[in-house]
C-alpha cells in the first residue's frame, strides 16, 4: 500500500498540543538523566527557529530538512536502503551538532541518537524484530482516548492555510499554524509517527490491523492525531477496520476531502456506522464550496471543526508560577479561560460561521481545549468529547488558534 507521492514536507510554527504522551515525556527525562523540557525560547520563536528546527533533546539545533529527508523517505521512498541513509544522516547531523561521535547517557543527543539506532535495528527485518514503539497509545497531553498518528505535513495531501499561510505583505511569512511540529523537540512522537507511517505501507499495513484488533472493547480512539488520510488505498485500510471492530467508536479530522469524495461515489452504503469525521476550514479546498457542501453531508460527517484567528488565546497551565499541573486537571478553572469562550464563539458568529455550510445549524460549540470534559452525557453523567458525538451532527466546532 504505497501512499502517493506528495510535496515537501514543512517545518513550521510550534504551538501547544503536540502529540506526546505523558509517559513518553517521562521516559525521555529517564532516559536522557535530565529536565527534558524545551528551551522557553522555542514559544518565542527568536530568528532561525523556522530554519533549524530544535530536535527532540530540546538544547540541540538540527536543518529541519534533516527532519523532511527522513519523513519523505518514509513515507514515499522506494527501498530500505534509502529509509537508512536518511536515518544515518540524522545521527550525523545530531553529533555534529553537540561536537561529539559517541554518546553516554546523559550527554545531549544521547536520546536522540540511541532512537535512530532502535529504529535502524527494527527497520533491517520490520516484520520480525520487535516494534520500537506502539502503533496505538492511550491518550497524551490533551486527550485520554487511544490515538494513532503519522508524519504530519508528507500524509497531508488537503493541507491548506494550516500548513501555508497566504500573506500579501511582501516578505511576509507564509507558514501556517500546524501544531503537529511542536512534537519533534521530543524523541517518542517522531520515531512513533515515522513507524506509523512506514507500516501503512509495509504488507498491506498487517501489523497495524494485529494491533487494532488487540485494542480493548467498546473503547475511543482517535485517527490521526498528526498526519492525515494520504490516498484512498489507506481511507479504505481504515475503513475496513473500522467495519472489522464496530464495538469501537473512532473520530477523526481530515482535510483529504477529495479521497473521501471519490470512495463515497463509488461505494456509498459502506461507510462504518461506528466513524465520526470532522471536517477542518484549514484545507486547501475550502473555498470550493460545492466540495465543502458535499463532504459536509457524507453520512460519516459530524460537522466542521474550525480554528479561527482570536483576540484572546487559550490559557495554559504555567509550570514557572504554578508548580506542576495536577493530573487531568480540567482548564477550564484557569483565569481568562471563560473570557477566551465567549471570544471564540463572537468572533465566529460575526465571521458568519453558520453559514459556511449548506443546512448548517445555527448553533456554534466553542471548543474548550480538552478532548475529554467538554460535554456531560445527560443520561449518564459522563463527561464526554463533542467532535465524536453525533449529537452535534450539523453544529459547527470552533477553537481559537492557539
Amino acid at each position: 500500500m504505497t501512499p502517493r507521492p506528495r510535496s515537501s514536507l514543512q517545518v513550521l510554527q510550534t504551538i501547544p498540543f503536540g502529540d506526546q504522551t505523558r509517559g513518553e515525556l517521562d521516559a525521555l527525562e529517564r532516559l536522557a538523566g535530565a529536565d527534558a523540557s524545551p528551551s522557553q525560547a522555542i514559544y518565542q520563536n527568536p530568528a532561525g527557529v523556522y530554519d533549524k528546527f530544535y530536535t527532540p533533546i530540546g538544547e540541540i539545533l538540527v536543518n529541519g530538512a534533516i527532519f523532511q529527508d527522513a519523513a519523505n523517505a518514509v513515507a514515499t521512498g522506494q527501498s530500505i536502503s534509502q529509509i537508512v541513509a536518511k536515518l544515518q544522516s540524522l545521527k550525523t547531523a545530531v553529533r555534529k551538532e553537540t561536537g561529539k561521535r559517541t554518546f553516554a547517557a546523559g550527554d545531549r543527543g544521547f536520546s536522540y541518537v540511541n532512537a535512530v539506532d532502535k529504529f535502524l535495528d527494527w527497520i533491517a527485518d520490520p516484520l520480525k524484530r520487535p516494534l520500537p514503539s506502539p502503533i496505538f497509545v492511550l491518550g497524551n497531553v490533551k486527550l485520554p482516548f487511544w490515538q494513532f498518528s503519522a508524519i504530519p505535513g508528507v500524509t497531508c495531501p488537503g493541507a491548506g492555510e494550516c500548513l501555508h499561510k497566504l500573506n500579501p505583505k511582501p516578505g511576509g511569512s507564509k507558514r501556517g499554524y500546524c501544531y503537529s511540529f511542536k512534537g519533534w523537540r521530543n524523541v517518542y512522537p517522531f520515531f512513533r509517527q515515522l513507524q506509523n507511517t512506514f507500516l501503512l505501507r509495509l504488507d498491506g499495513g498487517s501489523l497495524i490491523r494485529d494491533a487494532w484488533m488487540r485494542l480493548p472493547a467498546g473503547e475511543t480512539v482517535r485517527l490521526y492525531v498528526d498526519g492525515d488520510v494520504d490516498s484512498r488505498e489507506t481511507l479504505d485500510f481504515w475503513m475496513t477496520l473500522c467495519h472489522a471492530r464496530p464495538d469501537l467508536h473512532v473520530y477523526a479530522y481530515s482535510k483529504s476531502w477529495e479521497i473521501f469524495l471519490e470512495r463515497h461515489d463509488e461505494q456509498p452504503n459502506d461507510w462504518p456506522a461506528n466513524y465520526v469525521l470532522n471536517i477542518s476550514n484549514s484545507s486547501k479546498y475550502w473555498n470550493d464550496r460545492t466540495m465543502r457542501d458535499r463532504v459536509a453531508a457524507l453520512p460519516i460527517t459530524r460537522g466542521l471543526f474550525i480554528s479561527i484567528a482570536t483576540k484572546t488565546h487559550m490559557p495554559k497551565w504555567d509550570e514557572k508560577t504554578q508548580g506542576e499541573a495536577p493530573e487531568n486537571y480540567d482548564n477550564k478553572i484557569l483565569q481568562g479561560h471563560a473570557e477566551h469562550m465567549i471570544d471564540v464563539k463572537e468572533t465566529a458568529r460575526a465571521a458568519g460561521v453558520q453559514s459556511w455550510v449548506a443546512g448548517q445549524k445555527s448553533a456554534i460549540w466553542v471548543c474548550p481545549g480538552f478532548c475529554h470534559n467538554c460535554m456531560t452525557n445527560p443520561k449518564t453523567g459522563e463527561n464526554v468529547h463533542a467532535c465524536g458525538n453525533t449529537r452535534l451532527r450539523g453544529i459547527p466546532i470552533v477553537i481559537g488558534i492557539h
